[in-house]
């Protein structure tokens, strides 16, 4: 059996045995692949996580149920420490594309941040025989993303910020700013706590 097969396998079976025994094996496992881990590596079941050798991730992270993390074909992940993901979270960075964020960052449940988008210039070729174009997502520390957004490439959210449940995040998010809509824009700053944007 060739060995990423192998691999494949043994993956499949670790990310289906339940409680801390699971979460143990899967820290063990994974710890040894990444490219950086801390000690403190949390796993829930059924994560899937691809090209862990181009995976730099800090200490005390926690990746729920259904997580998945992928950085192949010429992919980048950075995460800081104590980072912590719901369930069913997509982070991925495949075909170049490049992602960092930073410490305490915490991300609600079925949020999708992915630094690659099809390319559909082409009208005489079917969107997915065009490739992908890679982009950069910067996450600053201390930001909560809550339930359900989404962040393309290009995204750059500033530390503290809060990004509203639903969003869809396709620009520059400043520090401290709360922001939410598709696209996000910024509702309030968090440290100007009686002023709206434009209204100074």
């Amino acid at each position: 059996m060739p060995l990423a097969e192998a691999r494949s396998v043994l993956e499949g079976l670790l990310g289906a045995l339940p409680g801390r025994r699971g979460r143990l094996l899967r820290r063990l496992y994974y710890r040894a692949r990444f490219a950086a881990c801390g000690p403190t590596l949390s796993i829930g079941e059924h994560a899937e996580i691809a090209c862990p050798e181009n995976v730099h991730l800090g200490d005390r992270i926690y990746l729920d149920r259904g997580f998945v993390l992928r950085a192949c074909e010429g992919g980048r992940i950075a995460i800081g420490d104590d980072f912590g993901a719901n369930g069913n979270v997509r982070l991925i960075a495949d075909c170049g594309g490049r992602i960092t964020i930073g410490d305490k960052v915490i991300v609600g449940p079925n949020v999708v941040i992915r630094a690659a988008d099809h390319s559909f210039a082409r009208t005489d070729t079917p969107i997915r025989e065009q490739g992908h174009a890679a982009g950069e997502i910067v996450i600053g520390s201390d930001v909560w993303i809550a339930a359900n957004v989404v962040v393309v490439q290009g995204a750059r959210i500033g530390a503290h910020a809060v990004i509203g449940a639903g969003s869809v995040v396709t620009g520059e998010i400043p520090a401290f700013a709360v922001a939410a809509g598709a696209p996000a824009r910024v509702l309030r700053m968090r440290n100007q706590a009686d002023r709206t944007p434009g209204t100074e």
